[in-house]
Parts: C-alpha cells; structure tokens; sequence
C-alpha cells in the first residue's frame, strides 16, 4: 500500500522526468563542463597579457627610432634594444637589435657628450658592479655605427646616488652636458652637472637642496627650468650655473 510520503516521493520523481526538468538538468550539465574550460581560456589570457612585448622608453633621431622593450610584458625595465629606420612615409625596418636582459635599461637619450659632432645612445640601466654590490642607476653611452653598437663609456659611478638623466648643450663648452637628479637625502634632491673631458665625465657643478624634482628642461644657454614639489603645491624655478655652483634666478623671470 503505497504511503501519502511515497506517493508525493514518486510525483517529485515524475516532475523531474517532465521535459523542463531534463532540460534543466542538461544545461546545468553542460555549465559545469564549460566552467574548467572559461576558466583555462582567463588564465590564458591574463599569462598572454603578462609575456606580451611592451615599449619602456622610445627616442627617434635622424631617422633612426632607438626601442627598450620588455618581452616579458609590462615591467619597469627593459631587456632589449631594438633600432628600426624610419621611412619619409613612416614605415619601419628592424635594422638591429640587443639583448640587454640582466642590465635593466630603463631610460634612453641622445647626445653628443664629447663634441665631435657624432651623437652617441645613453641607456640608463640598473645593476650592480664588481666594485659596489648595491643595484643602483648607472650611466651606459654606446655609439651606433650604422651597424653595430660600441662602447664609448660603461663606467660604475656617476654623479651618486641617482633617479633620472637628461641631456642637453646647455654651456659654451665642447659638447653636451648630462644633467642628473640626484637623491640626496629622504625625499631630497638635487641636480648636478656633468660634462666629458679626455676618456671620461668630470663633475661641473651641484644645485641646493630642494623637494621632489618633478623634471628639467634647457630653456637656453646657461638656464635649466625646473619644476618642484611640496605638499601637493607644483613651483617653477629657473637656475643657472655660476662660480662651480647652480644657482637659483630670484624673482623667477
């Protein structure tokens, strides 16, 4: 004799053989088949996304574009160089290319730094030495030959301890002079100014202390613009190099 309990047991059985139920059950089937699937694509996408080629610092001169790439996607550093011509239309060629992995270039420029009117590559990289075990940025100046790169001047130490470069003929005297900002102490800087002389750079002249140097900009001869920051406020000043000293032009003209 079949029980109140079995007979509603049984109607619930036969509802979920009804069409709808099936239905149900199959799309929910297939979720649970297509879920490991959707998850593997994501993941996919996302370690496509992390390996793609990304462009750190890019500078063109005389046809000729100079590329820091990373190939593992985007990273503060770089780990080739690449050099492509530039046609009237725009068009690239790839004319070159160097592995850079381990150096962590980060920053390109170009100048004459010597004055024989040939203009040479400036990579910021950051690494250690032989003698300074701490990773710090240090200055690397190649000259490229149409060719190949060469070597001009990979020495370990170069105006201290400091966070970016810039490049420019800012005095009457043979060359470009580079132009750091130096981290002097907590959020301290200052710039200071090198400029080439026989087979190396000697130190020029070093600004005050001020807060936050945002960036530099060679305004004309014997005048440097800066922009600094503190407590959220921007301030414009200009200087001038004077007596072996960078000295700050007050009222900013």
């Amino acid at each position: 004799m079949q029980t109140e309990e079995n007979k509603e047991t049984a109607g619930l059985l036969h509802m979920q053989d009804a069409p709808p139920f099936k239905e149900a059950r199959i799309h929910i089937r297939r979720l649970y088949m297509l879920l490991p699937l959707c998850l593997m694509a994501f993941l996919m996408a996302i370690v496509a996304a992390d390996t793609q080629a990304t462009t750190i610092d890019e500078i063109t001169d005389d046809g000729l574009a100079y590329t820091l790439i990373s190939q593992k996607g985007a990273r503060p550093y770089g780990d080739t160089l690449v050099i492509d011509r530039i046609s009237v239309e725009g068009e690239r060629q790839r004319i070159y290319h160097k592995d850079f992995n381990g150096l962590k270039p980060w920053k390109l420029g170009i100048a004459d730094v010597d004055g024989d009117r040939k203009k040479e590559l400036l990579i910021a990289v950051r690494k250690t030495t032989h003698f300074d075990p701490l990773e710090k940025n240090r200055m690397f100046i190649f000259q490229y030959d149409g060719e190949k790169l060469y070597k001009k001047w990979t020495g370990s130490q170069i105006a201290g301890v400091w966070n970016d470069f810039y490049a420019g003929n800012l005095l009457p005297i043979p060359g470009d002079e580079l132009i750091f900002i130096e981290q002097v102490s907590g959020d301290e800087e200052r710039i200071s100014i090198y400029y080439w002389f026989d087979f190396g750079f000697v130190f020029l002249a070093a600004s005050e202390r001020y807060p936050d140097i945002k960036n530099i900009s060679i305004r004309g001869e014997n005048r440097l613009s800066i922009t600094t920051a503190a407590e959220g406020q921007n301030q414009s000043r200009t200087l001038m190099v004077k007596s072996g000293k960078i000295i700050e032009l007050i009222p900013n003209p």
